[in-house]
């Protein structure tokens, strides 16, 4: 790894620190391409956090050699996160980018102005402050060679069969491409709703939205580790999906109850003037209507709901609003959580908020926490299932529609999963 390599891996620590995630999959493939011993990846997998799993990778690349810095920006590109990938080569063209470093690489001291337009500005990359999404990284890059249309992340499948609902769900194949997976696309919209776009949502903008998950795995000092290896599998999936619908991510874990309220109010009070739509996903302990930070304090559904209300957070007025809610009973939780519940946090009083102050929200709520596996972790039956949906009708069916199959996918094991109640005032599709 040369000089150049391990500037950018040094400078851009931060960013893979705060957004690298499913550790223990770029860990196993890079030992797979042989760049992690065996010893590497148990040390580095050894580590309590998610963050000092990522600090500690960043120590070991610098030093593996040639063939790291090229077969970690594959392993980022395997797992579809293509965020920091593009962070090792803006534009995706590892081949196309050393070709031309090396070619020049004798003469940079003498002309450095001669230097490929997309190597300068991989030179300005590393001094540049933190990105928090692609879309943010690319607004910043619009000198790059290369367009933005010919960039592998992109690419969807076309699928031109109608979907049907499996009998038997899931499958070996749903497992295997639970990570690795690229959502379907139509070729255009549906003739006959080319005739109701004024009663669609508009969802034109890049980012077209913004994604927001809370993962909290950790209460009482405890982990389950079973728990926590299912909710990030359901992150990653989460993550992979939006991102391949053009939003912006962020993920947070392990909050208690002050850095959730601190999350919300920073949220509710974002500009959010620029994207179409708003997703936050909560996965964490609760009794159907609170949540719970991990310090065993509640905060009721409703309230949250209420922080992103017409009233209250203005710059998501008549877009839609997404919330997600994998918090069930937990019986075994609740006995030890007994001692906080006289402290029920509320950011707003939402008692006193009226319904028409709800109007284009959706809420999404599990009815039970069910696991569901093939040889190991898979995730939750209700995320995947929703991932799963997601990925093959997003392009195709209205949100709506396709919330509903979540129930229906899963009627063969699971009578109900989930409930959901929506003030949606148009349809919602992500390709209109």
């Amino acid at each position: 790894m040369d000089e150049r390599q391990r500037g950018i891996l040094r400078k851009s620590r931060s960013i893979f620190t705060r957004d690298l995630v499913d550790v223990d999959t770029v860990c196993d493939r890079l030992y797979q391409k042989e760049v992690l011993s065996e010893g590497m990846k148990n040390e580095i997998l050894s580590e309590n956090t998610r963050e000092n799993k990522v600090r500690k990778l960043m120590d070991i690349i610098p030093k593996r050699g040639k063939r790291a810095f090229r077969a970690f920006f594959d392993v980022l590109e395997e797992t579809f996160q293509h965020n920091l990938s593009d962070i090792l080569c803006p534009g995706g063209q590892m081949d196309d980018l050393e070709t031309k470093y090396n070619a020049l690489h004798g003469f940079q001291s003498k002309r450095a102005t001669d230097k490929p337009l997309l190597q300068r500005s991989m030179s300005a990359e590393v001094r540049r402050e933190p990105v928090e999404s692609i879309s943010e990284f690319q607004e910043q890059h619009k000198t790059c060679e290369f367009p933005l249309e010919c960039k592998d992340f992109q690419k969807l499948a076309i699928v031109e069969e109608d979907f049907v609902l499996p009998s038997n769900w899931p499958s070996e194949q749903e497992h295997a491409q639970s990570l690795n997976f690229k959502i379907c696309k139509s070729r255009s919209s549906p003739a006959s709703l080319r005739e109701e776009w004024s009663r669609m949502y508009p969802m034109t903008r890049r980012p077209l939205g913004r994604l927001v998950i809370i993962n909290n795995f950790q209460f009482d000092g405890e982990v389950d580790d079973e728990r926590m290896k299912r909710s990030q599998q359901d992150t990653t999936s989460l993550d992979v999906l939006f991102k391949q619908l053009h939003f912006q991510t962020k993920q947070h874990s392990n909050l208690t109850l002050e850095g959730l309220s601190s999350l919300l109010e920073e949220e509710r009070t974002r500009d959010h003037t620029s994207i179409d739509c708003y997703v936050m996903v909560f996965m964490s302990r609760g009794d159907g209507e609170r949540i719970y930070g991990i310090d065993g304090y509640r905060i009721d559904i409703d309230t949250i709901i209420s922080t992103f209300d017409f009233e209250h957070c203005s710059s998501l007025r008549r877009k839609p609003k997404i919330f997600i809610f994998q918090a069930c009973d937990d019986v075994a939780a609740k006995s030890k959580l007994l001692g906080a519940e006289k402290k029920n946090y509320e950011i707003l009083t939402s008692s006193t908020t009226s319904e028409h102050m709800r109007t284009d929200m959706f809420v999404v709520n599990a009815v039970q926490d069910v696991a569901v596996s093939y040889h190991g972790i898979f995730g939750s039956r209700f995320i995947q299932s929703f991932v799963y949906l997601m990925r093959n009708l997003a392009f195709n069916e209205d949100f709506e529609e396709i919330v509903r199959k979540i129930n229906h996918l899963n009627s063969v094991s699971e009578p109900e999963i989930i409930k959901f109640a929506s003030s949606f005032s148009r349809r919602l599709f992500f390709n209109p």
